[in-house]
């Protein structure tokens, strides 16, 4: 893994790409603070297959492992949480509104 400095922010990326439709790809893991500095830090350790490639996608992972013996690599997709959405509750005319009576 490549060297950034350990903060908050920082993430684990994994950087995937094919080089020819019938590839199965090369898959890059790297540390870095979001999916665009990702890629830029997979194409600096290596620019060769940055011609060559075709097509390519980068995810956060929560886990991987790689068999140095094989030269494969076993990737867990980090899950991605749903935005909590704001509920904002106005009160509607005549619910929730104290009414005063006036007895005369």
């Amino acid at each position: 893994m490549s060297d950034v400095s350990s903060s908050a922010e920082t993430n684990v990326y994994a950087v995937e790409f094919r080089r020819h439709p019938g590839d199965l790809g090369v898959v890059i893991v790297v540390l870095a603070e979001s999916r665009t500095k990702a890629i830029e830090e997979a194409w600096r350790l290596f620019p060769e297959y940055k011609r060559d490639a075709v097509s390519g996608c980068v995810y956060a992972i929560q886990y991987a492992e790689i068999d140095w013996d094989n030269g494969r690599a076993f990737v867990v997709r980090r899950k991605t949480r749903p935005t909590i959405p704001k509920l904002i509750r106005r009160p509607v005319a005549g619910q929730g509104e104290a009414r005063e009576e006036e007895n005369d």
